[in-house]
């Protein structure tokens, strides 16, 4: 039949979850049915709770960030190049008919289902980019330097260079792996699960069995039996019946219970498969006890890393090689590129240590902090760049410190602020370690192991370096923000391995709060006051 085709120049015909013209036939032969007994089609894998999640979740989020032409200034510096023809298509609106979130949003459900997505890019007369059209996948194939696809129900060929063509994992570099077929077997178990479920509870939540009678009965009488029995005790209206077997009647089970075939463990467990094939993090699917993080921003951080760069940069990458011109690419003018400052930006807290930071730094102004927080401008004095005054070049000699304070009541004054600015740093880095310490002692295993792995936080050390400087610069005694860490974590790994040698798994919870409440009391104040001393 494809020998027919390929010599009459035509394409096999597109089957689709959607085409009712397919036949049973069809799908066994394209490999949709599973070891289950349940057919899985495209269609199929979004009627799965967990593949309905994660396809909205992934789509929902990668659409969400702007897609920016960015161009690079004399100094290496770049900027969004809002008069790129290419500029308003990614970020702005794709087509007469889509915005450009809803146009990426599809994009990235055909890659979530298909392993491959397909975009018409239709220029005018001089190559410029005017609109992009996403194409049906399993619609379009490549075959020799074309796209040939279905549009409004006619066939067209369209040249390569005007296909924007993203496609996952590849075993021949121009098509992804079909992503339904290969995960078949494993959503098919969790359609299976909940197909069971739901013949349960129709049933009553009684199990299916065998009706076992002494004498030999005809088969109207076999009939008129079974019947009975089903409209008597059968369902969920009948529910809580006794059952009254005549004749020496026996009933005898055939089927396992939930609890015995580990339904709610089986349902999870499928829930984690999703998952890994779209490599996230089960807990983003409601997975309870799964991998926690100390804080949204490490979160996030990780489900970009896992989950969503390699798509991010697998659309990029394909918009750059279509979108720019031969020159633009040439000379490295303009790269393309998704705007990340939303997802991975941290808690309000940390957001704004870091703007404070860039600001001394001078690489941003008070103006672009407000503007890029939606909040209004300071005025003309918000456009100025400023740099801490003790900042200099590291091939300039340093100068001689200015004297000291030699009031003795001035310095003191000056030396109790520092230290209680300090202190309050060092008291939101012991909250954060017991914060996580009083969670982790519910499972006494995770503690032990969280204790022993030295309570390494990257996070606790920024906390405290920006006050331990400014300790250091006013007082002139030196303050490391790592090494008061390294203190603090010392004696709070010296208490808690006291408290676990002391009580048992189910005391240490509330044992483990009582003494994380005595260390956030005393320890920030004792370790702020020992550098004076």
């Amino acid at each position: 039949m494809q020998i027919l085709q390929s010599l009459m120049g035509t394409s096999p015909a597109v089957r689709s979850a959607e085409n009712p013209a397919n036949s049973i036939l069809d799908e066994w032969t394209q490999g949709n049915r599973t070891n289950t007994g349940i057919s899985m089609t495209p269609g199929r894998a979004l009627e799965y709770a967990p593949v309905w999640q994660a396809v909205s979740m992934i789509s929902g989020d990668i659409a969400g960030l702007p897609l920016e032409v960015m161009k690079r200034d004399v100094d290496d510096g770049r900027a969004a190049d809002k008069g790129h023809p290419a500029y308003r298509l990614l970020a702005r609106k794709a087509n007469q008919e889509m915005t450009a979130f809803i146009f990426w949003r599809t994009i990235l459900t055909h890659l979530c289902i298909w392993n491959r997505a397909y975009a018409w890019v239709i220029r005018d007369q001089n190559a410029t980019p005017l609109e992009l059209i996403p194409l049906l996948p399993d619609r379009t194939e490549a075959k020799r330097g074309e796209y040939h696809t279905e549009v409004d129900d006619q066939m067209r060929s369209i040249k390569a260079t005007n296909v924007l063509h993203f496609h996952g994992i590849s075993t021949d570099t121009t098509e992804g792996c079909e992503l339904v077929t290969k995960a078949r077997n494993s959503w098919s178990m969790g359609l299976a699960a909940e197909k069971f479920g739901s013949k349960f509870f129709k049933n009553g939540m009684r199990v299916s069995g065998v009706l076992q009678h002494p004498g030999r009965l005809r088969e109207t009488g076999r009939e008129n039996l079974e019947n009975s029995f089903n409209k008597k005790y059968a369902g969920l209206d009948n529910v809580a019946k006794v059952i009254v077997l005549e004749e020496n009647a026996k009933f005898i089970k055939t089927t396992i219970s939930p609890d015995e075939a580990q339904f709610t463990g089986t349902r999870e467990e499928q829930v984690r498969d999703v998952a890994r094939w779209y490599n996230v993090d089960p807990s983003l699917l409601g997975v309870a006890g799964s991998v926690s993080y100390n804080s949204k921003e490490e979160a996030n951080r990780a489900y970009w890393q896992s989950g969503l760069m390699p798509w991010s940069n697998t659309i990029r990458w394909e918009c750059w090689d279509k979108l720019l011109t031969e020159q633009e690419k040439e000379t490295d003018s303009h790269i393309i590129e998704h705007n990340t400052m939303a997802l991975l930006a941290g808690d309000i807290k940390t957001q704004a240590e870091v703007e404070e930071i860039w600001h001394r730094l001078g690489t941003r102004t008070a103006n672009q902090i407000a503007r890029s927080h939606n909040l209004a401008p300071v005025g003309d004095s918000g456009d100025q760049y400023y740099i801490t005054s003790n900042v200099q070049p590291a091939d300039v000699p340093a100068e001689a410190p200015d004297a000291p304070v030699t009031d003795e009541p001035a310095r003191n004054d000056i030396l109790a602020t520092s230290q209680v600015v300090l202190a309050e740093s060092l008291q939101r880095a012991i909250n954060r370690i017991g914060m996580r310490a009083r969670r982790l002692s519910k499972n006494p295993a995770k503690f032990v192991e969280w204790l022993d792995s030295g309570i390494h936080d990257d996070v606790l050390v920024s906390i405290v370096s920006v006050q331990a400087r400014a300790y250091s610069t006013l007082t002139g005694q030196r303050a490391e923000a790592d090494r008061l860490i390294a203190e603090m974590i010392l004696d709070v790994q010296r208490s808690l391995n006291l408290v676990i040698d002391s009580v048992s798994g189910e005391e240490l919870p509330e044992a483990v709060d009582t003494e994380m409440s005595k260390l956030e009391g005393n320890l920030p104040k004792q370790l702020s006051e020992g550098i004076a001393a």
